[in-house]
C-alpha cells in the first residue's frame, strides 16, 4: 500500500496573525514587543484572540535577523572564587534573572571568570546578546577598570550592587541597601550590650556588598559614642577549618570578642560551634549574627539573628530593566535600591 506523503505543516507567522486579526503587520509586530500605546484595547483584543487561535510562536533566528538581535541576555560573574556558583546570592541572582527572561522568550548565557581571564571572555570576545547583566568583584578601581572595558562593547549594563558607572552611559544599577544591612546589625547588637565587634569575612571579599556592609558598621560606630569598636578577620574562605583557623589566630593575638557579625550564615554556623567548643555561651558572651537568610538560618542553635537577602528579587529586577531598555532604547531607572531588615533570632 503506497503511504501518502504528510505535509509538514508551516510556521504561523506574523503575516497570519495580522489577516486573521484584520489589522496591519505593524499592529502585529507592536504587539509582540508590548508597544500598546497607540493600539485600541479592542484592537489588542483581537490581535490577541488571533495569536491563541493559530497558536503563534515568534521564529527566534528569523527575529534575529529581522532585528539584529539575538533574544539573549549575557550576566558575567567576575569572582576569584573557582566555586563561584555555590554562592547562595550568586545562585538567588541568576535564578530571578534566569525564570524572567525565560518567560518572555530569552536565553541567559552564564559566564563566571576571574578578573585577569577578563579579556578571553566568550561573551566579551564573541558578542552574541543584546545586553548584559555584571557581576563585579575587586577594589573599586579593579571594578571601574572592567566596567570602562565593557563600556566599549556598546550594549545596555545592568550591574548588581555597584555604583561606579559614569554619568549619560547605557548602564543602570540594581542593588540591595547592605549599607543599612551593616548599620542595623550593628546597632543591634550593640544596643544588646556588645562593645568589642569582630566582621568576619571570606578572603574572596572585594565585593560592594561586603564593603557597604563594613562601611555601615563604621559609620554606626563613629556616629554613636557607646565605646563600641570593630575589627576584620579575613579567612581563607567559608568551611568550617578556615573559620576556626581565623578566630584561632585572631583570639590569640587580640583577644575575645563579644559580637561577631559574620558574612554569610554559613561562616555564622561556624562560628557558633567554635563558641561552643570554647566554653562560651551564645548569646550571654558572644553574639552572632549571618547574613542572607537562605535557609541555613534555621538550622543554627539558637536560630540565628540575620539579614535576609535580596538576591532573587534583584535578579527579576535586572531581567525587568533590561527588557524595557531594550524596548524603549533606554534605561526608565539608573538606580534601584531594594530595602532590607534584620531578622532577630536567639543568637543575639
Amino acid at each position: 500500500m503506497r503511504k501518502t506523503k504528510v505535509k509538514p505543516k508551516r510556521h504561523v507567522t506574523l503575516r497570519d496573525v495580522a489577516a486573521e486579526a484584520g489589522v496591519s503587520l505593524t499592529t502585529v509586530s507592536n504587539f509582540m514587543n508590548d508597544r500598546y500605546r497607540f493600539m485600541s484595547l479592542d484592537t489588542r483584543l483581537r490581535v490577541q484572540r488571533a495569536v491563541e487561535e493559530l497558536n503563534y510562536r515568534p521564529h527566534g533566528i528569523a527575529r534575529s535577523l529581522r532585528l539584529s538581535e539575538w533574544c539573549s541576555i549575557g550576566i558575567i560573574i567576575v569572582d576569584e572564587s573557582p566555586t563561584y556558583l555555590a554562592d547562595s546570592i550568586t545562585t538567588h541572582i541568576i535564578a530571578g534573572l534566569s525564570n524572567f527572561l525565560t518567560g518572555r522568550g530569552f536565553n541567559l548565557v552564564v559566564q563566571g571568570l576571574r578578573a585577569a581571564n577578563f579579556h578571553s571572555s566568550p561573551l566579551v570576545s564573541d558578542l552574541r546578546t543584546d545586553g548584559l547583566c555584571v557581576m563585579l568583584s575587586g577594589r573599586p578601581k579593579e571594578r571601574r577598570s572592567l566596567l570602562d572595558l565593557l563600556l566599549r562593547l556598546n550594549q545596555p549594563i545592568v550591574l548588581f550592587q555597584d555604583t561606579s558607572y559614569l554619568r549619560n552611559v547605557d548602564v543602570c544599577t540594581v542593588m540591595q541597601d547592605d549599607e543599612d544591612g551593616g548599620r542595623m546589625l550593628a546597632s543591634h547588637v550593640v544596643e544588646r550590650g556588645a562593645r568589642r565587634l569582630l566582621l568576619l569575612n571570606p578572603k574572596y571579599h572585594f565585593w560592594a556588598g561586603i564593603d557597604a556592609r563594613t562601611r555601615g558598621v563604621q559609620k554606626y560606630l563613629r556616629s554613636h559614642r557607646s565605646g563600641a569598636s570593630a575589627r576584620s578577620v579575613i579567612c581563607q574562605g567559608q568551611d568550617l577549618d578556615s573559620v576556626w583557623a581565623a578566630l584561632d589566630q585572631d583570639m590569640a593575638a587580640k583577644g575575645p570578642a563579644d559580637a561577631m557579625l559574620c558574612n554569610t550564615d554559613e561562616m555564622a554556623l561556624a562560628v557558633c560551634k567554635y563558641v561552643r567548643e570554647s566554653g562560651l555561651r551564645i548569646p550571654q558572651d558572644v553574639k552572632v549574627t549571618g547574613y542572607n537568610a537562605i535557609d541555613l538560618w534555621k538550622s543554627a542553635m539558637p536560630t540565628l539573628t540575620t539579614v535576609p537577602s535580596r538576591g532573587y528579587e534583584l535578579g527579576e529586577k535586572a531581567g525587568e530593566l533590561m527588557l524595557s531598555r531594550l524596548r524603549e532604547g533606554r534605561f526608565a531607572r539608573r538606580r534601584v535600591k531594594l530595602q532590607l531588615s534584620v531578622q532577630v533570632g536567639g543568637s543575639t
